[in-house]
């Protein structure tokens, strides 16, 4: 095989730059290709058909569950509402065609959403109420707007370029953001904050803690100028940034060209 003539003249910068652009490239095309306002297609495609789904009306359906709904499981570009509310209720608007393919069930006290494989295109969105919500996991390009949050223990991870806006109360907030994720936590109140922020990620917190335990790995952001927890251990990896306001006491362990800064007393 013919060596390439380019290769010998490249540095190992020139190299590695080529490498980056070409990475960021390919997630920006994936991310593009998976919206929910745009076609996408979520699974393999399916096997029944070659049909394209999300022709129909926009159409609200309202889904009858026995049981509350604690948390929240949402993926394939669905875009999911809670609201804080003594009534449990479910209400999911979709393309007309779309409504059959939605899956809406209970595990438990987890409400799982999701589509059957297919091509979509169209807006999918997810209306909950509900008196307590302690947990969502959101993956595969989702968004969500939740007012509510409360509990002793909270539970939030997002991935797969899924964004959430979160309000609400917890004891211990934890936290997992990554696969270029993101998520405004800046109007949750927790005395404990466990926090990772991965791959390319960002996360906005505010507010006073007691204790917080804080990481950003893989060219994460967390932007926490607002934040004053008395106590935290702070680990930025990987040209990673965290800004923080005033802390009591703090531990922290930089690396990889990373940056951590913290407002002066």
């Amino acid at each position: 095989m013919a060596a390439d003539p380019l290769k010998p003249h490249m540095s190992m910068f020139q190299r590695t730059l080529w490498l980056s652009v070409t990475l960021i490239a390919m997630i920006l095309l994936c991310m593009g290709s998976c919206t929910n306002t745009t076609s996408f297609v979520y699974g393999d495609g399916g096997s029944e058909s070659k049909a394209v789904y999300g022709s129909g009306a926009q159409t609200t359906e309202d889904r009858h569950l026995a049981g509350p709904i604690r948390s929240v499981v949402a993926s394939a570009a669905i875009h999911v509402t809670v609201l804080h509310s003594d009534v449990t209720a479910v209400s999911v608007t979709a393309p007309a065609d779309c409504l059959p393919r939605l899956q809406t069930g209970l595990q438990g006290d987890t409400l799982v959403i999701g589509l059957l494989n297919g091509t979509y295109k169209g807006t999918i969105t997810a209306t909950i109420t509900t008196p307590s919500l302690g947990g969502l996991r959101l993956s595969g390009s989702s968004t969500a707007d939740v007012t509510g949050l409360s509990g002793d223990r909270c539970e939030i991870a997002l991935d797969g370029a899924s964004h959430a806006i979160v309000r609400g109360t917890a004891g211990l907030a934890h936290v997992v953001v990554s696969g270029a994720s993101g998520a405004d936590l800046t109007g949750v109140s927790a005395a404990r904050w466990d926090i990772t922020c991965d791959g390319a990620s960002t996360c906005d917190l505010a507010g006073a803690a007691d204790d917080a335990e804080v990481t950003a790995n893989g060219a994460s952001t967390i932007d926490a100028r607002g934040f004053h927890p008395r106590s935290a251990h702070v680990q930025a990896d990987g040209a990673s940034t965290i800004h923080l306001g005033r802390v009591d006491q703090l531990r922290q362990d930089i690396s990889g060209a990373s940056t951590i800064t913290t407002e002066s007393p």
